[in-house]
């Protein structure tokens, strides 16, 4: 199966599977993780192999492909796009370590999955022949699934690396009790003196700059693409498809709800000029925030597959559009949210759970507007970004 084609069926079983994860998604929430039996349908058909190189059997599709899986599944349930987008996403991650460290993940399963925790949270001793690590990595989302996990360490000369370690080595912690974003699990791992061979560590500068030895051992142009360029479109994935599902849920449930006046009067919620106003804006907002995350994707693949290095304004570029793409759904749905009444209250409400799960998203350090917005206003104002790019 070409690629086109891989693509196009992986779309069409993300909109099979997508009306079975609305109908979950609340399960899914009060559980605290994602249905086992889902992950094992995603990974058998294929879902995560999507960034995978070709020579482990995996697909080579764009950071676009991934955006409109994760979207569509996010239509159904934020949390099982999340854990999915994120799955999918280290499997671009680990391609860029050395060819040992991938051959360490898929020799003997190819269908493998990594998590991740890339902030420097625990301790690092150097070791011959690698580094020692200790401590607990927080943020682990899918971990109860994954079968590795890539952490962040700050090695002796304080350079930052990505450290590649298999589920054994590793212990998971259930400290993950949060009002959106919940059935992630992204629960923290603790390690205690594990050893990681120097062949499974990976330079965070290199993956910045995408000059890694993944990138050297594959010809597809994917993985030249700058670490920082592409990482969190995983995570702007699901916000798109959380809110489209969320105004749909909108249109199809509340607009017909019929409300009655004091003068005991009825009509339909949507024959209100106000409703009609926020549902219109709403539908904008989102219109917006996929029209940027696509643009910027497909500039990203142009200049890569043409060998065009990437510009430091490109990257800020990239950066400043997924901020932007989560604050236009966030908007979006919380005015939905203030249009459903007092309905809204309830755990089970699907718009108002789309908003928490939306709200989680946008407080992600690499989507925090606050950090990350101004780099971009630094760089064409002749500053400093301040901020790895």
């Amino acid at each position: 199966m070409g690629t086109h084609e891989a693509g196009a069926a992986l779309i069409e079983s993300a909109r099979a599977m997508s009306p079975e994860l609305r109908r979950a998604a609340g399960d899914i929430e009060a559980r605290g993780t994602v249905d086992g039996e889902v992950i094992a349908t995603l990974k058998r058909e294929g879902f995560f192999r999507i960034l995978q190189p070709a020579r482990y059997g995996g697909h080579e599709l764009e950071f676009s492909d991934l955006v409109n899986l994760a979207a569509i599944l996010g239509q159904g349930c934020g949390s099982t796009a999340w854990v999915y987008a994120v799955g999918a996403f280290h499997a671009f991650n680990v391609a860029l370590f050395s060819e040992q460290a991938q051959d360490d993940v898929w020799a003997a399963d190819p269908l493998a999955v990594a998590g991740s925790s890339y902030v420097p949270a625990g301790a690092a001793t150097e070791d011959e022949g690698g580094v020692r690590l200790s401590g607990v990595w927080p943020y682990v989302s899918g971990c109860d699934h994954f079968d590795w996990a890539v952490l962040g360490a700050r090695r002796g000369d304080g350079a930052l690396s990505f450290c590649l370690t298999p589920r054994r080595d590793y212990a998971i912690e259930d400290d993950w009790d949060v009002t959106g974003l919940r059935g992630t699990g992204s629960k923290s791992i603790t390690l205690d003196d594990v050893f990681v061979p120097a062949h499974r560590l990976l330079s965070f500068n290199d993956a910045r700059a995408g000059q890694t030895p993944g990138a050297a051992l594959h010809g597809r142009a994917l993985y030249r693409t700058p670490f920082f360029a592409c990482s969190s479109y995983c995570l702007v994935a699901p916000a798109l498809g959380i809110a489209e599902g969320a105004l749909a849920e909108f249109i199809n449930e509340v607009g017909p709800r019929e409300v009655r006046s004091l003068a005991g009067g009825t009509s339909r919620l949507g024959a209100h000029y106000p409703v009609q106003m926020r549902v219109s804006e709403a539908a904008g907002l989102i219109d917006a925030a996929k029209l940027i995350i696509a643009r910027d994707c497909a500039e990203m693949a142009r200049m890569i597959n043409s060998g065009t290095a990437m510009p430091v304004e490109q990257r800020l570029r990239n950066k400043r559009g997924q901020v932007l793409a989560v604050r236009f759904v966030r908007q979006a749905v919380d005015s939905l949210v203030g249009a459903i009444g007092t309905r809204g209250l309830a755990k089970s409400n699907r718009i108002q759970m789309a908003a928490r799960d939306i709200q989680a998203i946008a407080t992600h350090i690499t989507l925090n507007n606050d950090i990350v917005m101004p780099a971009y206003g630094r760089h064409i104002l002749g500053e400093e970004p301040g901020i790895p790019i």
